[in-house]
């Protein structure tokens, strides 16, 4: 008996686990958001399961929408409006929406939700600054001046954000500070015009997509071992970018044509090797990519930094 009932709850035990991985691995999904279309007074966010089936639209934002995160745990989609100046967020089926920041911005463009320190951080285009503010209250403001350019990146280990500066009409440099504003330094300089950033903070590359010379490239944290890992062709138009460091995967948001509007999200190993379409169809510019459960969540899932959509000039 005591065998029997034994091996009848490892069985228990065992179908449990499997059902929760099920579960889990039914709980992956893309996030990600397109504006005008189909046309400019339009943005949404869509869901799609992580094998591409599943395709869904969360919620219509407006053609304001720029940046885009998730918190997971929280069951929770964050994104900023360049429109009303603010940053907003709602639940996984696109009820609940809420304003979170209403101050201290016009054109938040870039979004990094940092759920441990309960905060949020953004770029801001017009008054060029980095800010952050606190998730449950909304209070904050900038700490940092600079000639902000597309995205942040918050490395919370190291307390370090990470942004994209402008300094001429085709370059750009990737700096870096403390979350105070202080210690500003060049990370990469001379490597075309990075416009929405991707971190492996682990591993220490960088990844990011060049809207402007249409080229996916990585390189070092220190700034060295430049890469082109896919060089899209003229007027292509990368745009949001995002790390699957699970299977070892990039994903970005690339431009096709506007009239008709077409684009797709395709991904690729992370050394740039077998690049291939994960979705394709009658979208606007994809400029932001989030891919859930976060690190930590479960030991078998992952997410990816969101990116955030770049305005056309």
């Amino acid at each position: 008996m005591f065998k029997t009932s034994r091996l009848s709850s490892i069985i228990s035990i065992t179908a449990a686990v499997t059902a929760f991985c099920s579960i889990a691995a039914a709980e992956r999904e893309v996030y990600f958001s397109q504006v005008f279309y189909p046309d400019f007074p339009y943005g949404q966010i869509y869901g799609v399961n992580l094998d591409g089936t599943g395709l869904h639209q969360v919620i219509d934002t407006g053609n304001g929408i720029r940046g885009l995160d998730v918190d997971f745990d929280a069951g929770l989609i964050y994104w900023s409006d360049v429109n009303a100046d603010k940053i907003m967020r709602c639940d996984l089926n696109g009820l609940a929406v809420e304003d979170i920041v209403t101050s201290y911005m016009d054109w938040p463009h870039a979004i990094d939700v940092v759920p441990s320190m309960n905060k949020v951080f953004w770029g801001d285009s017009v008054f060029q600054e980095l800010g952050s503010a606190s998730l449950d209250s909304g209070s904050g403001g900038a700490f940092l001046s600079t000639s902000f350019a597309g995205d942040v990146k918050v490395d919370e280990a190291n307390a370090k954000i990470y942004w994209n500066e402008h300094v001429g009409s085709n370059d750009a440099v990737i700096r870096r500070a403390d979350l105070d504003g202080s210690n500003v330094e060049v990370v990469l300089a001379g490597a075309g015009k990075p416009s929405h950033l991707a971190i492996d903070f682990t591993t220490e590359w960088m990844y990011w997509t060049d809207y402007a010379n249409d080229v996916v490239r990585r390189a070092r944290l220190d700034g060295t071992d430049v890469q082109d890992l896919y060089v899209v062709g003229a007027n292509q138009n990368p745009d949001g970018i995002a790390l699957d460091l699970a299977d070892g995967k990039v994903y970005w948001g690339q431009h096709i044509t506007t009239v008709p509007h077409h684009s797709r999200i395709m991904r690729m190993n992370l050394d740039g090797s077998n690049p291939e379409t994960f979705l394709e169809g009658e979208f606007g510019i994809i400029g932001n990519i989030v891919i859930i459960p976060e690190p930590g969540t479960f030991v078998l899932l992952f997410t990816v930094a969101p990116l955030l959509a770049r305005r056309r000039q």
